[in-house]
């Protein structure tokens, strides 16, 4: 008698086509790197929106303890309008730590959002021409596997470093938060806590060089200006108005005769005084912005140069809003570039260059398919490769070769707002004020990793278009 024979136990399934398979996973593959590359570029936006909601809270913090402790002091029935002062004080040394820590992930996902733009710049050709064409070489699927991989680990890299970095404060760092919130507290507990007058670095004027006018001193000129203050105060509202547009009038001309130029349209221009009751001089800008022209340095007026100003604000406000027409970008400041960069951007030139010059050799190989319509050997060219696979290399290379040339301008861009920024660090330093130099190096903290990332795109898209221009010489020399 015939025994049955058992059910098979595994079921027969469908071999995959492996074209199919290698075209749904390059989809995948890119859908995934977009996806990563949106995601940390809204958490960059995120965090960096705490990195400006915290500044701005110190910067409140600083503005009622100041406040608070000076009321405090001057009537001593509102010693808790003292005691909120010193309590304002401790919690900006809290607002420091906190914002230290949303900078360093912002920092994070910046890089790793460039990282993800990197790599799908890198590979996006590939997958674009594959799944137009329907179809792709286990080489090529290959190579798009090999870079996300590579993304994958210098993802992992960037998290790990950045977990170093963020799991504790170094010893000198956090002595020196601790020493400034003790001081800044005691200061408010003493009501002595004040706000110097922002000043620019002003040793660039000569007052030795100084054109004569009609006041020989500037003392002599700010006496005189608040005698014309204090006579408006007794007139009439109409000739208060009227008199203190003459005494504005004198100051802009003063401005513009410290700078060896004749007045300019007044639009704009005006007189305010500050705490101390001393006479400013203001310009709005575009934005409508209130900018000095005018500072006390002990006790005495003085004016800002042009250069001053330009290195401040730009050449554009020199030349819109003051008036200047002619006036130059000074040779002042001048960009830095460490080595590597410069090794790094020299390099990248020569291979756009070399680049360039393998575009030209693939015209002539083309008219060689064209001619011969056949993927074999030609006498005079001596190519092994099919058209689709030249044109694959050369369109990647064209791909590459803009990617190196757009991350090089981003990169000196990033160098001439790096030298600007650190110029501003070196005067904050000299007048002593605290909150700019913890302000200006969070921005300088922040070119200095976006130099980083551009870097890292650069060197990745070199090694790439070396590669490439390599193996185009290889097959066709």
């Amino acid at each position: 008698m015939k025994q049955p024979t058992a059910p098979d136990l595994y079921p027969e399934l469908p071999i995959e086509d492996g074209q199919n398979y290698r075209l749904q996973k390059i989809s995948e593959i890119e859908n995934s790197l977009k996806n990563e590359r949106d995601k940390r570029n809204s958490l960059y936006k995120k965090y960096k929106r705490g990195v400006n909601f915290t500044d701005g809270i110190d910067t409140t913090l600083i503005s009622a303890s100041v406040i608070s402790a000076g009321i405090g002091i001057a009537i001593p029935i509102l010693l808790p309008l003292q005691i909120t002062a010193v309590a304002c004080g401790s919690v900006g040394g809290v607002i420091k730590l906190i914002r230290r820590k949303l900078t360093s992930k912002a920092k994070k996902h910046y890089e790793i959002k460039t990282l993800a733009e990197c790599k799908l710049n890198s590979i996006k050709d590939l997958i674009s021409r594959s799944l137009t064409d329907n179809k792709i070489s286990e080489e090529e699927f290959k190579l798009i596997l090999e870079e996300l991989e590579k993304f994958n680990e210098m993802k992992k890299n960037l998290k790990m470093a950045n977990l170093k970095t963020s799991k504790s404060l170094p010893e000198d760092e956090r002595k020196k938060i601790i020493e400034e919130t003790e001081n800044r507290m005691n200061k408010m507990a003493e009501g002595g806590y004040e706000f110097d007058n922002p000043e620019f670095k002003n040793n660039d004027y000569d007052e030795e060089e100084e054109e004569e006018t009609s006041f020989q001193d500037d003392e002599e000129f700010q006496n005189n200006i608040n005698k014309e203050f204090e006579k408006s105060r007794d007139l009439s509202e109409n000739e208060a108005k009227i008199r203190k547009k003459e005494t504005t009038k004198k100051m802009i001309k003063q401005f513009y005769k410290k700078n060896g130029e004749t007045t300019r349209n007044e639009v704009g221009f005006f007189v305010r005084e500050d705490h101390n009751e001393r006479q400013i001089l203001y310009v709005k800008d575009e934005k409508g912005n209130n900018i000095a022209l005018t500072y006390f340095k002990k006790g005495v007026l003085k004016f800002y140069k042009f250069s001053t100003l330009q290195k401040e604000y730009g050449v554009n406000f020199c030349q819109d809003i003051l008036g200047v027409d002619d006036y130059k970008i000074s040779d002042y400041l001048k960009e830095e570039i460490p080595l590597q960069e410069i090794s790094t951007q020299q390099e990248g030139q020569e291979l756009l260059e070399i680049a360039s010059n393998e575009e030209t050799h693939v015209k002539e190989i083309e008219t060689s398919f064209i001619e011969q319509g056949t993927s074999f050997i030609n006498e005079e060219t001596q190519t092994y490769m099919t058209k689709r696979e030249m044109d694959g290399i050369i369109s990647a290379m064209t791909s590459v070769k803009e990617e190196i040339a757009n991350e090089l301008t981003k990169l000196n861009e990033t160098n001439k707002d790096l030298a600007k920024e650190n110029a501003k660090l070196e005067q904050a330093k000299e007048d002593n004020d605290e909150f700019q130099i913890d302000r200006i190096s969070s921005r300088i903290r922040e070119l200095e990793s976006e130099r980083s990332a551009r870097l890292e795109v650069i060197n990745i898209n070199k090694e790439k278009l070396r590669s490439q221009v390599n193996r185009f010489k290889t097959n066709n020399t």
